[in-house]
């Protein structure tokens, strides 16, 4: 198994901003090997999407490799670093033993049952579909909204989505122009309880799901 992380300058792992590199680490003989390092350099001035592209560049060249090992589990470069495939996992102690326990950690989670999330409901014909995520948090149903979201933009084509939260997922304003959608609104929920958040399309009726986004030859929005 192959692991990415990111080590800063004192060669810890590191929390992404300054200057250090992006290493991939392969167990060779009971030992981690690193067989590469890419430098990578992003200042705190620079915007979201400035370090989100730099970031991509660094790792978009790492192959056979879905494990990153991060310093802190929160934080808009892990949903960066999942959105593009990696499985994230957060240890302590020495470089080798955090490499260790994020390869147990992998290990375990492969044994394990894969995890069937909840899905907005609706209407294929209309294009109209709506999840309360408040309500999956009463029925302790465990869940991250870009988990149970994320999925849906990719493999549904609808008009409007209609979410109720407490808040914002914080990942969402950050990546609906990649994605060619928009919030149409965001009020208190008439019931009372948490907000009412629209998505809609951006640029169509419809939203283009994954491989026929905005700015995609594949797109038929034309946008």
């Amino acid at each position: 198994m192959r692991i990415a992380t990111y080590l800063d300058a004192e060669g810890k792992v590191g929390n992404f901003l300054g200057t250090g590199s992006i290493c991939v680490y392969e167990k060779q003989n009971d030992r981690w090997e690193k067989s590469s390092a890419t430098p990578l350099v992003i200042g705190d001035n620079l915007s979201l999407s400035e370090m989100k592209q730099l970031l991509g560049e660094a790792v978009h060249p790492i192959t056979q490799c879905q494990v990153f090992l991060v310093r802190e589990m929160r934080g808009i470069f892990r949903v960066f670093l999942e959105d593009w495939g990696f499985h994230v996992w957060k240890s302590s102690g020495t470089l080798e033993q955090q490499l260790e326990q994020a390869f147990e950690q992998e290990q375990s989670e492969a044994q394990k049952e894969p995890e069937v999330l909840p899905m907005p409901t609706g209407d294929e014909q209309s294009g109209q579909y709506h999840i309360n995520l408040i309500e999956l948090m009463q029925k302790s149903v465990p869940h991250v909204s870009r988990e149970i979201l994320l999925p849906f933009f990719d493999m549904v084509s609808f008009t409007r989505l209609e979410i109720i939260s407490d808040h914002v997922p914080r990942w969402l304003p950050f990546e609906l122009d990649d994605l060619g959608m928009r919030i149409e609104s965001q009020t208190p929920n008439p019931k009372g309880e948490g907000l009412q958040i629209v998505i809609v399309p951006a640029c169509s009726a419809r939203s283009c799901p994954k491989g026929r986004r905005k700015r995609s030859m594949s797109c038929s929005c034309g946008g």
